[in-house]
C-alpha cells in the first residue's frame, strides 16, 4: 500500500467520522439545567450555512437559539484532499438573564462503527523517564482518559489512535486544559464522548464559551501509514508558514539552570547578550533565543508565578536590551510564559490577589490556582499584557507567545486551538488565543 498516497478507500472513511447530516444530529451533548440537549433540537430554530473555504475543505455552521436566548453554533469541516473531519462547539447566552446550569458538555458524544476496537494512547508528560510511553487497550470495557493538574498533556496525551479490524481512525482533542475521552462499548462499535472534564457553571449575558476541537482522521492499513498520513496532513493544513512558505529546520539555543539555580530563574540581561555572542563566535548562531519559565520575580522558583513582568534585579531594563540583540543578530525571540496560572504564594502586588481554589483537592495536592477573573475587571487584558511586552522586546512576535496549563496560547488547534487575533503592536500574529485576561497583580509602572 502506497504510504504517500491518499486512495478512494480512504477518502470513503469520512462516513465513518461523524460527517455532518443535519442539526439533530450533531454529535453535541450537554446538561441544560433539567434538560439533555442532544445535537440542536428544533426548538432552537437551527440555520445552516455552508461554504468551501478553499478547494480542499468544506465548512458546515449551524446556529440555532432556544427562547431564553441560549446560542448554539457548531462548526464542522470537512476536508476533501484528506479524509478528516473536524467539530468544535461554541455556546452564547445571548438573553438578559443567567443560562440556568451547563454541564458535562461533549463536542463528541457519539457512536464509531467497527469490530475488534483498540485503543492506542499515552501517558503524555510524567516530568520523568517514563514519560510519552504508549498503550494499547482493547475496548471492551469502560475507558476514561483525562490529564492531571489541568495540564493537557499531563499524565495523559491527547493524540490516540483507534484501530478497527476493518480500518482504524486518528484522534486529536484540541483542548489546553483539563480534558476528558471516555471510552465504551456499543452495539455498532465504540462510543465515544469528548469535552472539558469539569464543567458547572452558568453564563452571565454576552458571554460565550466553547468545547474543545475534535479532529478525526479515517485510514487504511497500519499504523506506520496512519503516523504518516497524519504527518502529512498536519503539515499541509496546520502547521503555520513564515512568508506563505513551510518553516524550515531552526536551532533554538538558550542558557539553562545558570549557576545551579532552577530552569531560567538565574537569567539576567547581562548573560543573555553574552551566552548570544558566545553562541555565535563558536559559530552556532541561534535561529531563534528561548527564555523559559524563570525570567519574572519568583526568588528562584520558576512554580512561583502570577507576576508577568520581567525580575527588574536580573533586568532593570526590561527584555528590551535581549530583544535588540537579538533583532541585531537576526534572531527569533522566545518567551514563555502562562498568564492564566497563580502560585499560591506568589507575592501579590495587590493586597490580594483573587484565584479560584478548587472546592476538592485533588490526591496530590497543588500549589497552583487560576486567576479569578470574575472577581476583578480592571486588569489589563491579554493584548494589553502581550502589547506591552512586544513593545519592550521591539521584535515581531509570531510563535513566541508560550504557555501549557489551563489556556495554552502557544500551540495550534491540536493542543489548545482558541481565539484569533489579527494583530498585536501592529504585528501579525499567526497563532490562536485563547479567550483569557491577565492578572490584576500586572503593573506596568511597577516593573
Amino acid at each position: 500500500m502506497d504510504m504517500n498516497k491518499v486512495t478512494k478507500t480512504d477518502m470513503r472513511l469520512i462516513e465513518k467520522l461523524i460527517p455532518y447530516t443535519s442539526p439533530a444530529e450533531i454529535p453535541l451533548s450537554f446538561q441544560y439545567g433539567d434538560r439533555l440537549v442532544r445535537g440542536i433540537p428544533a426548538d432552537f430554530h437551527p440555520r445552516v450555512e455552508r461554504r468551501l473555504v478553499d478547494t480542499n475543505m468544506l465548512q458546515i455552521v449551524v446556529t440555532g437559539q432556544d427562547e431564553a436566548g441560549l446560542e448554539i453554533r457548531a462548526e464542522y469541516l470537512e476536508y476533501r484532499d484528506f479524509p478528516v473531519t473536524e467539530w468544535i462547539v461554541f455556546l452564547t447566552n445571548r438573553g438578559e438573564k443567567n443560562t440556568p446550569i451547563l454541564s458535562k458538555i461533549r463536542v463528541m458524544d457519539s457512536c464509531i462503527a467497527g469490530s475488534d476496537p483498540v485503543l492506542i494512547h499515552g501517558n503524555g508528560d510524567t516530568v520523568n523517564q517514563d514519560g510519552y510511553e504508549f498503550f494499547t487497550d482493547r475496548l471492551d470495557h469502560e475507558l476514561s482518559i483525562a490529564p492531571q493538574n489541568g495540564l493537557g498533556t499531563h499524565w495523559a496525551f491527547p493524540y490516540m489512535r483507534l484501530m478497527f479490524a476493518e480500518y482504524g481512525i486518528n484522534l486529536a482533542i484540541g483542548w489546553p486544559a483539563q480534558w476528558l475521552a471516555e471510552f465504551a462499548p456499543c452495539e455498532q462499535g465504540v462510543h465515544l464522548a469528548v469535552g472539558q472534564q469539569y464543567m458547572n457553571m452558568y453564563m452571565k449575558p454576552g458571554e460565550t464559551i466553547r468545547t474543545p476541537r475534535m479532529t478525526l482522521m479515517g485510514f487504511t492499513g497500519d499504523e506506520s501509514r496512519a503516523r504518516n498520513m497524519w504527518r502529512r496532513w498536519y503539515f499541509k493544513h496546520i502547521l503555520p508558514r513564515e512568508d506563505g512558505q513551510p518553516i524550515p529546520p531552526k536551532m533554538c539555543l538558550h542558557t539553562w539552570g545558570i549557576g545551579g539555580k532552577q530552569e531560567f530563574t538565574a537569567v539576567t540581561e547581562e548573560n543573555q547578550v553574552d551566552a548570544i555572542d558566545s553562541y555565535i563566535r563558536h559559530g552556532m548562531k541561534p535561529d531563534i533565543w528561548w527564555i523559559d519559565a524563570g525570567w519574572y520575580p519568583c526568588d528562584f522558583t520558576w512554580t512561583t508565578t502570577g507576576n508577568w513582568w520581567p525580575n527588574p534585579d536580573h533586568f532593570p531594563n526590561g527584555l528590551g536590551p535581549v530583544g535588540k540583540k537579538c533583532e541585531k543578530e537576526g534572531i527569533q525571540f522566545l518567551l514563555w510564559f502562562e498568564p492564566e496560572r497563580v502560585h499560591r504564594f506568589t507575592p501579590p502586588v495587590e493586597p490580594q490577589t483573587p484565584v479560584l481554589t478548587p472546592k476538592e483537592q485533588p490526591k496530590e495536592p497543588s500549589h497552583n490556582r487560576a486567576y479569578d477573573y470574575e472577581a476583578e475587571q480592571s486588569h489589563p487584558s491579554a493584548e494589553e499584557k502581550a502589547d506591552a511586552l512586544i513593545e519592550e522586546i521591539g521584535q515581531q512576535i509570531e510563535q513566541s507567545l508560550s504557555g501549557s496549563t489551563l489556556g495554552d496560547i502557544a500551540q495550534e488547534d491540536h493542543s489548545g486551538d482558541t481565539r484569533k487575533l489579527d494583530t498585536l503592536h501592529g504585528f501579525p500574529v499567526s497563532k490562536k488565543f485563547e479567550d483569557l485576561q491577565f492578572g490584576r497583580n500586572y503593573d506596568p509602572k511597577k516593573r
